[in-house]
C-alpha cells in the first residue's frame, strides 16, 4: 500500500470564537467567512433597530407638534371669545 500524502493544514487561531487548532485551509477561510457573514448580520439589525427608533421619535414630534397647534388654537378661540364678551358689554 502507498502511504496517503499528509494533508496540509493551516494554524487558526480566532479570539472571536477561541478556536485554535490546526484545520483544513478551507474550513479557515469558511470560517472566516462565518464571522463576516455575522458581523454584517448584527451591523444590518442594528442599523434596522436605529431606522426604527429615528422613525418613532419623528412620529413624536410630529405628534408634539400637533398637539401645540391644537392648543394654540384653542387659546385664539378663547381670546377671540373673550374678546367678543368685552364688545357685547362695551354696546
Amino acid at each position: 500500500m502507498a502511504a496517503r500524502p499528509k494533508e496540509r493544514k493551516v494554524l487558526i487561531s480566532c479570539p472571536e470564537c477561541n478556536l485554535y487548532g490546526e484545520f483544513n485551509p478551507d474550513f479557515g477561510a469558511s470560517h472566516s467567512a462565518t464571522h463576516k457573514q455575522e458581523a454584517a448580520k448584527e451591523l444590518k439589525e442594528a442599523q434596522q433597530k436605529e431606522a426604527a427608533r429615528q422613525e418613532r421619535k419623528a412620529l413624536q414630534a410630529k405628534r408634539e407638534g400637533q398637539r401645540a397647534k391644537r392648543e394654540q388654537k384653542k387659546q385664539q378661540q378663547q381670546l377671540h371669545a373673550e374678546q367678543a364678551k368685552k364688545a357685547a358689554k362695551k354696546k
